[in-house]
């Protein structure tokens, strides 16, 4: 049925032989506008599994999954979302499966994650089931699933295993981590300096100075900061004044006053974690010595003073 909206407040009444089972406003989802629809989770559910649009579908998940008990119809509901046509309704009712993973249903919805880990064609919903995997079933001995999960195709879903094995064992980790080093892909990049930064040694340090080097934007930000933090675990006082030096030339040239002030800062925290080592905190010194001259921005300054 066809009707149009003129005021702000209307009705609409329609002949019919019986009472409809469901009202579906607003079908082909083409209006803009806030919609409130009060239906049963009987009504929801009918929309979900008889809607012709995955709008219809989308709609009905989101009602159904704000709180639930198990067994009842958005349970099920949620368990049928899982292997939903839509990667996007798949990965929606896995990040909703925390009650379903909790119940006595919890050893099937495990095997199920496990299925839509290691077969699902989309990247993101297998990166959404490892971490709810993780998450739900963490006494569970998940090695063998992390090792496989590791050599996925998407390195975001690799850089999950391997942090997740990391966590649980430290130097088969960092084993892993190092033999990937050579390869050229941000995410898996991300995951070792993250990693490096937490867990790395002396061994990590080129690696670490060499991915510093070529950041940009925001990403020299938090770079500088994760670096710092690496850079305070080190033993090598050589590899640590490298680090030193590549910090005060990110903190004396570049050409974002705040990228500046990350800098700086990172190397306040050195100094006071390496107050031991006398001649890497004098070479701090001297830069903050150096910025003093150089800086000429009062936001800065006022930090540097």
């Amino acid at each position: 049925h066809k009707v149009i909206l003129e005021n702000r407040v209307q009705s609409f009444v329609f002949k019919l032989t019986s009472m409809p089972f469901l009202v579906n406003f607003d079908a082909e989802k083409m209006l803009l506008c806030t919609k409130i629809d009060h239906h049963t989770d009987e009504e929801w559910a009918s929309l979900y599994n008889s809607g012709k649009l995955y709008l219809d579908r989308a709609e009905a998940l989101v009602a159904m999954t704000t709180d639930y008990t198990v067994p009842s119809l958005p349970s099920e509901l949620i368990k049928k979302a899982l292997t939903d046509s839509s990667p996007h309704l798949r990965n929606y009712a896995i990040l909703n499966i925390g009650i379903l993973a909790k119940s006595g249903e919890n050893a099937n919805i495990m095997q199920s994650l496990i299925q839509l880990q290691q077969r699902d064609v989309s990247a993101q919903v297998r990166n959404t089931a490892l971490k709810a995997i993780l998450k739900y079933f963490d006494k569970e001995d998940h090695t063998a699933l992390l090792l496989n999960a590791i050599k996925d195709s998407s390195y975001k879903v690799s850089g999950t295993a391997l942090t997740a094995l990391t966590e649980r064992d430290l130097q088969k980790g960092l084993g892993i981590a190092r033999s990937l080093q050579d390869i050229n892909n941000r995410a898996l990049n991300e995951t070792l300096i993250s990693l490096y930064s937490t867990y790395g040694g002396d061994k990590e340090a080129d690696y670490m100075k060499q991915m510093m080097i070529p950041v940009s934007g925001f990403d020299k930000y938090q770079g500088v900061q994760r670096y710092s933090r690496f850079l305070q675990k080190i033993s090598d006082e050589a590899k640590v004044q490298d680090g030193v030096e590549l910090i005060y030339d990110i903190a004396a040239n570049d050409e974002v006053w705040f990228i500046r002030v990350a800098a700086i800062q990172a190397l306040m925290e050195l100094k006071i974690s390496l107050k031991d080592k006398n001649s890497t905190t004098q070479l701090i010194e001297t830069d903050f010595s150096k910025l003093k001259l150089k800086e000429n921005d009062p936001r800065v300054l006022k930090l540097l003073n």
